[in-house]
């Protein structure tokens, strides 16, 4: 039901953003990046690594995001 509800507020959200908030006829957006450590386990280890200057064994592994944010409503695309 949830996900029903997700993919329907999403569908309303995407056509109204559609024609909102634009700039010379483009959408207007906004980037963000971040990295987040997570647990040190060897599969997490050997799928993401670890920071440049980090000895081996001596750190958390860290993955990178980078999103994108509708600038109107801050509807995450």
């Amino acid at each position: 039901m949830l996900q029903t509800l997700l993919q329907c507020v999403g569908v309303v959200l995407r056509t109204t953003l559609e024609d909102a908030e634009r700039w010379c006829g483009h959408r207007i957006l906004h980037v963000d990046g971040s990295a987040f450590s997570m647990p040190d386990t060897p599969e997490l280890q050997k799928e993401f690594g670890q920071p440049d200057g980090q000895r081996v064994s001596c750190g958390f592994p860290v993955a990178y995001m980078l999103t994108l944010f509708h600038v109107g409503t801050g509807f995450l695309l």
